[in-house]
């Protein structure tokens, strides 16, 4: 039942992820006492949770990165500079007892619809079509905050003629289940498909497992060492600090700075300088030029793709543990994969393509209201990409986004479902619901930063839902016009090469800045 816009509004919070459970904690902590997490899974920890890790994943960001403000991780934690997967879970575990989050959550439970009581008052409550163990369920909330973050479903390419194909087909999130690693051990000839973070993980998970592992991708991706500067400082001290941020161009150029580097063709020749020692140093400390894994392009138009290499993944290729084969996949055949470069044999194939957001649970007239998708109609589009223009126009200031590789090429798989850049006021906000503070988004922005990210817009809906966020709030135009200058940008820098969704990557500290400016 809803409290009827009381003085204690109920407020449901979509996942127990990272983010939800830190939303949570922050609304709870400003005065919000009727707050209820809804996580579809049996366990929290959205990706962390258990059965959606693979065999040895370690985080992208580096010990004492991935943690929330008020409880630090325990020092045993530390692998090598890096934190396991097994370890997080544990840490998000810890977390949600220490702060009496799980009495809050309701396990195996997921958000069919929703939808508000009157479509013509935005301030009416939500009504939550839910499907729980004991059967569908219709509840009211007077707030929803959507935590589901960037990675909600697994993504797997089709391809024709799976039937023919009588292996197994998997995708990395599924590979660390009894059942699924049992199967895996009997294979003799394992095919991971994709050259990101995860496939790479699990062909090196496998290979120490004595398998050896055929590594399928289309192009080659960047992957950067764990320590940088030839092997001699670590990631933590040289990429996570502003002076290396400053490199890469915002949408935004807030310091005298980063005007040069950005729209001075000097501080364009420096801009590539940077990045020009930056790729000889992942070369060499990876030592992927000896095995001709070295990308044709600049790792700058890959920032966003950019992950953490397995510390063996280079050495089980040196060893033939890994044999890495270049090739788009035209379809399944009995005897495993055809591509464009010939058959592949396999007996299993394991999709290392990563995952997908999506709203399941937003009709798509809702989800394009929201700003979640773009318009879908010829009419409605011509006025959207009208608006863009000037943007567009902006843009084209920033020297070091113009002319990019004449060979830089979309890597999504043409069936990959992922959106555009959302069009959410700070991408927490839908926009037409911006006065009526009912609604908001935690974790649709991918960032190099996801936790503190998530942490700082955690307060911003939590003052923005108590209306005290010293900062008055934009006009609906006005708020629009950010988030379309926001969306142009993600567009040009960070589309190309493959990203999808909502797309801060390097550039986060500012996007920060432009949250922590909003409250005070």
């Amino acid at each position: 039942m809803s409290s009827s816009h009381t003085s204690t509004p109920l407020i449901a919070v979509i996942g127990a992820g990272p983010t939800g459970l830190i939303q949570t904690h922050v609304l709870l902590s400003s005065g919000f006492t009727d707050v209820t997490i809804i996580e579809k899974h049996d366990n929290l920890g959205g990706v962390w949770a258990d059965g959606r890790r693979y065999g040895e994943l370690v985080s992208n960001n580096n010990f004492g990165l991935y943690e929330f403000s008020k409880m630090g991780m325990d020092k045993d934690m530390d692998s090598d500079g890096f934190v396991k997967g097994e370890d997080i879970k544990k840490y998000l575990d810890s977390y949600a007892k220490k702060f009496d989050l799980e009495k809050h959550i309701r396990y195996s439970t997921t958000v069919l619809s929703i939808t508000q009581s009157d479509p013509s008052d935005l301030t009416s409550p939500w009504l939550l079509q839910l499907s729980t163990p004991n059967g569908p369920s219709t509840e009211t909330y007077d707030k929803i905050v959507v935590c589901i973050g960037v990675h909600s479903d697994a993504f797997v390419p089709t391809y024709p003629s799976r039937s023919v194909f009588s292996g197994s087909v998997y995708h990395t999130q599924e590979i660390d289940k009894p059942a699924v690693k049992a199967d895996l051990a009997k294979k003799e000839r394992i095919v991971v498909v994709g050259m990101g973070k995860s496939a790479t993980d699990a062909a090196s998970w496998l290979a120490g497992t004595g398998k050896h592992v055929t590594i399928l991708y289309r192009h080659l991706r960047w992957l950067t060492p764990r320590r940088v500067m030839g092997g001699l400082a670590s990631l933590k001290y040289v990429l996570y600090n502003r002076f290396v941020y400053s490199f890469t161009p915002y949408h935004t150029h807030t310091t005298w700075w980063r005007r040069f580097l950005h729209t001075n063709p000097l501080g364009k020749i420096i801009v590539s300088a940077f990045w020009a020692g930056l790729r000889e140093d992942m070369i060499f400390t990876n030592g992927a030029g000896q095995k001709g894994l070295v990308p044709p392009i600049s790792p700058y138009w890959y920032a966003s793709t950019i992950g953490l290499a397995h510390k063996s993944y280079y050495q089980y290729i040196k060893e033939g543990k890994i044999t890495p084969v270049q090739g788009e996949i035209t379809s399944y055949s009995e005897t495993g994969l055809e591509t464009t470069t010939g058959p592949v044999a396999a007996d299993a194939i394991i999709f290392g393509t990563g995952q997908y957001q999506r709203y399941p649970f937003s009709s798509p007239e809702l989800t394009e209201k929201l700003g979640l998708t773009r318009p879908s109609t010829p009419s409605s589009l011509a006025a959207y990409n009208a608006k863009k223009a000037p943007h567009v126009a902006h843009l084209s200031k920033t020297l070091t986004l113009r002319n990019p590789p004449p060979d830089l090429v979309k890597i999504p798989h043409p069936s990959n479902p992922s959106p555009l850049p959302n069009l959410l006021h700070r991408h927490a906000i839908p926009i037409p619901w911006l006065n009526a503070r009912t609604i908001a988004f935690n974790g649709t922005v991918d960032a190099i930063d996801t936790i503190l990210v998530s942490e700082i817009q955690s307060h911003y809906i939590a003052d923005y839902f108590a209306n005290t966020l010293p900062t008055p709030l934009p006009s609906q135009q006005e708020a629009e016009s950010q988030a379309l200058r926001a969306a142009v940008w993600m567009e040009r820098r960070y589309m190309p090469t493959g990203a999808t969704g909502t797309v801060v990557g390097l550039d986060y500290v500012q996007f920060v800045d432009e949250l922590m400016g909003d409250m005070g």
